[in-house]
C-alpha cells in the first residue's frame, strides 16, 4: 500500500488541516495543540473508525480509497479536490485474478474469428509465462509449456498463445476439469478426442485479449516432440521462418480467413516440414476432416496440424 505524499511526515497536522473532510465528528476531537504525541492514537482511531465503511473504488489496476466527506452531496459536488488517502496496485498475475470477483475466473471466453497475420508481439512470452503460471496453480505436477508461433520470437502470426501440457493419459481428465475451473472451456467443434483434448479460452493483458488454446497430450504421444521439435526448428532456421511466413500470409492474401480453412490450408507445407524434419513417421491427420465420429470427435490418431 502506498501512502499518498500528501499525508505523510506530520500525520496529525495534516490531517488536521484537513479536518473539514473528515466531518464534524473528527473535527470537534481535535485539540488546540493536535501534534500532542499523546493523542496520536486516538486521532488515527477516530480516522479508521470513519474511513472503515468506505468501500474501494476500483480504476484500471489501481484501487483509491478517495477522502471522507462529512455528506454524500460535498462528494458530489467537489470531486476535484478529493485526496486520495491511499491507492493499491493490483497485481495482474494470474495468481491474483481471482481478487477481481470470487465468481470471474481469470480466463475469458473464447470466439472464433476470422484469422489474420500479425507481426510477432513482442509481449506474448510474458502472456505465456503468466498462463503457465496460473495453470500450475491448479495442476503443479504437470508443468505447461509454450509452443506454436508465438513462441517462436519475430514470427508473424495469428496472435494466439499455444500451450503444450505433457501428462500421463491417466491425469487428463483431472487435468481437463482442472483447466475448466479457472475459465478455460472446451473446443468446440472439437477436433481432438476428449483422450487428447484442446482447450481455449481468452486472457487480458494490459489493454489486449489474447486468444489461448491449451493442448493436453499424453506425454507418449508423437505429437508431443513434433510440437516441440517444430517450434524449435522454427526458432532456429531463419529460412524456414520466412518460408512458414510466405504460407501464412498467401493464406490471407484476400482478406482475413476463416480459423478452419487456415488450418487446412497449412497442412500440407507442415506435413512435409515435419517429415522433413524427421518428426512425423506419418503423415499428419488432417484437422476437422479425418477420422472424425458420427458426433463429430477426432479419432484418438490426432498428430499436429
Amino acid at each position: 500500500m502506498r501512502i499518498n505524499p500528501a499525508l505523510q511526515g506530520d500525520f496529525p497536522g495534516q490531517l488536521g488541516a484537513r479536518s473539514h473532510l473528515l466531518g464534524p465528528t473528527l473535527a470537534q476531537a481535535l485539540p488546540e495543540n493536535h501534534k500532542k504525541e499523546s493523542f496520536q492514537g486516538q486521532l488515527r482511531s477516530q480516522a479508521n473508525k470513519l474511513l472503515s465503511p468506505i468501500k474501494p473504488q476500483y480504476s484500471g489496476v489501481v484501487m483509491t480509497l478517495p477522502c471522507a466527506r462529512s455528506r454524500p452531496a460535498d462528494l458530489a459536488t467537489d470531486r476535484a479536490q478529493l485526496t486520495p488517502i491511499a491507492t493499491w496496485t493490483i497485481d495482474p498475475h494470474p495468481s491474483a485474478a481471482g481478487i477481481r470477483s470470487p465468481s470471474t475466473p481469470p480466463i475469458g471466453r473464447y470466439r472464433r474469428v476470422p484469422v489474420r497475420v500479425d507481426q510477432a508481439d513482442p509481449r506474448a512470452a510474458e502472456v505465456a509465462r503468466r498462463l503457465i503460471a496460473l495453470i500450475a496453480t491448479r495442476w503443479p505436477a504437470t508443468p505447461a509449456e509454450h509452443v506454436g508461433s508465438t513462441a517462436v520470437p519475430d514470427l508473424a502470426g495469428k496472435g494466439t498463445i499455444d500451450l503444450l501440457l505433457a501428462a500421463p493419459p491417466a491425469h487428463i481428465p483431472a487435468i481437463t476439469k482442472a483447466l475448466v475451473e479457472i475459465g478455460f472451456q472446451p473446443q468446440h467443434p472439437a477436433a481432438f478426442p476428449p483422450t487428447r483434448p484442446m482447450l481455449w479460452g481468452t486472457y487480458r493483458h494490459g489493454a489486449t485479449q489474447y486468444p489461448v488454446h491449451v493442448h493436453v497430450i499424453p506425454a507418449d504421444s508423437p505429437e508431443v516432440a513434433a510440437m516441440r521439435g517444430f517450434r524449435d526448428a522454427l526458432g532456429a532456421d531463419p529460412v524456414l521462418r520466412r518460408r512458414y511466413v510466405a504460407l501464412k500470409r498467401a493464406i490471407v492474401a484476400g482478406g482475413p480467413a476463416d480459423p478452419v480453412a487456415f488450418t487446412r490450408a497449412k497442412h500440407d507445407w507442415i506435413a512435409a516440414t515435419l517429415a522433413h524434419l524427421g518428426l512425423a513417421d506419418e503423415p499428419p491427420r488432417r484437422l476437422y476432416q479425418d477420422d472424425q465420429d458420427p458426433d463429430g470427435h477426432a479419432s484418438s490418431s490426432g498428430r499436429l496440424a
